[in-house]
């Protein structure tokens, strides 16, 4: 999608190198481009490119914005395109669902698209499903839409589904059509870690971690508290913390777009309670192969089960460090999904050799 529109890798993550700094020829041309009349006129994949590789996303934005306006009805679309995806790097909700009210011509479309923006995802969910049932059965709308028009359908039904926590459904829908990133996200939340390991060796995915892609890191320390390989995750959080702050450098002031931040403030979120989840499982494995070693031996250790182990501060500091209550709920399925698969791993390592009342201590499941 990014390639396509020949946005530079740091637009997705991409390869580590120096920051653009604050103030820099291109960005300084791109201003008194837009300052002159008529403005002239740039290929909606330069102008995106640019504002991605030199900091110039605001003075993109306005370029597009004038040339979507300006441009014939048959030219909009690709002006369109490439303001919609540099709105979704900015965070930028607000502007992209009125630009994709203003661009969709099905008024099936704008009903859909309104109730999503009022948070009624089921409702919306449906309507989209319709929609795409109705187009791909021949009966369509009536009228000849864009492609823009019919993958927008397809894109919100998705979020919709993210939104509504249908990961079952999003898993089964992301083999059918080869969504390598989707398909990632519904393995790690239905804690379906061989899917995880796959897709970790998929070429496409291999390519965004070598491009640096702070999120796809982040599941490389998934696998490796979960194999246990505890000496890898350190590693692995300050690489994490590396190109997500060199990713920070790409982007606005936040004074500017704060929503552009929104994504990396909600990793750093879940590093910290990663970076913590390492040390509780490694403590956890320790304490077993003690337990285990003198078993073996025919002794008796000391606190064989965990009674040498309390995790009641880490669980109490998680009960408050939670998202805002005005969140999106995707936000805390992500930290809820990790947290559950901690604690599940917690307690069944001593379910067999500990009271209930005892591995209360361990963890904080009902």
């Amino acid at each position: 999608h990014g390639t396509g529109l020949g946005l530079s890798p740091g637009v997705s993550g991409g390869a580590l190198g120096p920051a653009p700094p604050p103030l820099n020829v291109v960005r300084s041309m791109l201003a008194c481009l837009n300052d002159c009349r008529p403005v002239p006129v740039l290929l909606p994949e330069l102008s995106a490119s640019l504002a991605a590789t030199h900091n110039a996303w605001l003075i993109a934005v306005q370029m597009l914005e004038h040339q979507a306006l300006a441009a014939e009805p048959t030219d909009r679309i690709h002006w369109v395109q490439a303001l919609s995806l540099i709105y979704t790097e900015l965070g930028e909700s607000d502007r992209l669902r009125a630009l994709q009210q203003r661009t969709c011509a099905a008024r099936e479309s704008h009903v859909a698209l309104s109730q999503e923006a009022y948070g009624h995802s089921a409702v919306a969910q449906n309507l989209y499903l319709e929609l795409i049932t109705q187009e791909n059965s021949g009966r369509g709308v009536g009228q000849k839409l864009s492609n823009y028009e019919l993958e927008l359908w397809e894109s919100r039904w998705v979020e919709c589904a993210r939104q509504l926590t249908q990961w079952p459904l999003l898993g089964e829908f992301s083999k059918q059509v080869k969504q390598r990133e989707l398909m990632m996200e519904c393995a790690w939340k239905s804690h379906d870690w061989t899917g995880v390991r796959d897709l970790l060796r998929c070429p496409s995915l291999i390519a965004a971690l070598e491009l640096g892609s702070p999120q796809h890191k982040l599941y490389e320390i998934y696998t490796s508290i979960v194999d246990s390989k505890f000496a890898e995750v350190e590693q692995h959080c300050n690489q994490c913390i590396q190109l997500a702050l060199h990713r920070w450098s790409q982007l606005p002031p936040l004074a500017t777009a704060d929503g552009a931040h929104d994504g990396l403030l909600r990793l750093f979120h879940q590093l910290v309670e990663v970076h913590e989840s390492g040390q509780i499982m490694l403590e956890v494995s320790n304490h077993a192969r003690q337990a285990a070693a003198a078993a073996a031996a025919g002794a008796s250790l000391s606190g064989s089960g965990a009674g040498g182990l309390d995790f009641k501060h880490i669980i109490q500091t998680w009960r408050n460090r939670l998202p805002n209550k005005w969140d999106p709920i995707p936000e805390w399925d992500d930290l809820f999904c990790w947290r559950h698969w901690v604690f599940t791993a917690t307690a069944d390592a001593f379910k067999d050799k500990e009271e209930p009342q005892q591995l209360l201590r361990l963890h904080d499941t009902p």
